[in-house]
């Protein structure tokens, strides 16, 4: 979600710019359902919505699902575009923006705290007990790259680190052998890893979609597009991924059907959708666009923001009430495109005025530290 290391020339292609507008957009939208929803990382309050919600409200939810699953794959795709072809990569802006709202976020969650016991507001967090807010305050400042807060930060920064041996591997490998790499990655690696939910599962998938933008990239960035192809392609893989998240909420698979369920979603649809994506936005011929890439700079701020362990709890359940209030309800519709677009505006703001006030000065702190570390 970063946009720091993508830069080709003196300018960027305001058409991946987009393309990062729209998957984050599509990654707002899924963690509505996920975190508004269905609240799939607290197993107390988690599945526990979607009985309330009626047909309609139940079909829009699982319309969101997908977004994202794919448009992380899109992400990793981008970093593998922009990668392939360099020998190092910076983490630097995207660490200090992850200590920022880190620090952030402590300072929020104890206005949340303060709020909610000297004014009685609920704001999400009086369900927890003192020490499940002392994990949630501990997480959020001591272990903030983790799988309950920013599991991506932790990929991506692995990612950009092992980038320059896996372009070392593939550098000199012939159109076939590139995509024969590619299917053994996806058949022994990625498909038991996401089927079986194993620990490298995150890791493997960035890989994988790393790779297929690496090749997208060497051999196919100068190919003429199947816009017809793909677009019916997105609207198939999409469609099918929906019905088959609002068929298992409704109860209609097996134990076999469940893991059946999630290796077609998560192995054929996800890469067969982010391809197709992909390979759509390439196609696109925008010239450099001072709003658009201002706005895609802000994507990741946008990540850190809305999907933190407080920012989460804070948006989908204190502020918006999705599960409690707006799920049950027959405007859920126009209430799920108003949360999903205030969400993302606000969120976008916020990370203006760090970028505006702070960026820079840390920035110039961290260059300061480093020159006196080396002169230590």
């Amino acid at each position: 979600m970063s946009t720091n290391i993508q830069i080709m020339g003196s300018e960027r292609k305001s058409n991946f710019e987009l393309m990062r507008i729209i998957a984050m957009l599509m990654i707002v939208a899924s963690h509505l359902y996920a975190h508004g929803v269905q609240h799939i990382l607290e197993p107390e309050f988690a599945y526990k919505a979607w009985s309330i919600g009626n047909s309609v409200n139940r079909l829009l939810a699982s319309l969101f699902i997908p977004g994202g699953g794919i448009g992380v794959a899109l992400f990793f795709m981008l970093s593998g575009y922009f990668l392939v072809e360099k020998k190092h990569a910076s983490i630097k802006k995207v660490f200090l923006e992850s200590v920022f709202y880190c620090f952030f976020f402590f300072a929020v969650f104890f206005a949340v705290i303060i709020c909610e016991h000297y004014l009685g507001a609920d704001l999400g967090f009086k369900v927890y007990n003192q020490s499940e807010k002392t994990y949630i305050l501990f997480n959020q400042i001591f272990i903030p790259f983790s799988i309950t807060n920013w599991w991506f930060v932790t990929v991506y920064i692995l990612l950009v680190i092992i980038a320059p041996l896996l372009n070392s591997l593939v550098s000199g490998l012939s159109k076939r052998r590139f995509v024969i790499v590619i299917i053994l990655f996806w058949l022994l690696a990625y498909t038991p890893q996401l089927i079986y939910d194993g620990p490298f599962s995150p890791v493997v998938r960035a890989v994988l979609f790393y790779l297929m933008g690496a090749y997208y990239r060497k051999f196919l960035s100068d190919k003429p597009h199947k816009w017809f192809f793909h677009i019916c392609v997105i609207l198939a893989t999409w469609c099918l991924y929906s019905y088959l998240s609002f068929s298992f909420f409704n109860k209609d698979f097996d134990s076999l059907g469940v893991v059946l369920l999630g290796g077609l979603q998560a192995v054929f649809l996800v890469p067969l959708c982010a391809w197709s994506l992909f390979s759509l936005f390439a196609g696109i011929s925008i010239n450099s666009n001072a709003f658009i890439n201002k706005l895609a700079s802000l994507m990741f701020g946008v990540y850190l923001i809305h999907d933190s362990q407080v920012g989460r709890i804070l948006i989908w359940k204190g502020i918006l009430r999705v599960s409690a209030v707006q799920f049950s309800s027959i405007y859920f519709p126009l209430l799920a495109f108003i949360d999903i677009v205030s969400v993302f505006t606000i969120c976008c703001v916020i990370d203006f005025f760090r970028k505006r006030f702070f960026e820079a000065k840390m920035m110039d702190l961290a260059s300061r530290m480093k020159k006196r570390w080396d002169s230590l």
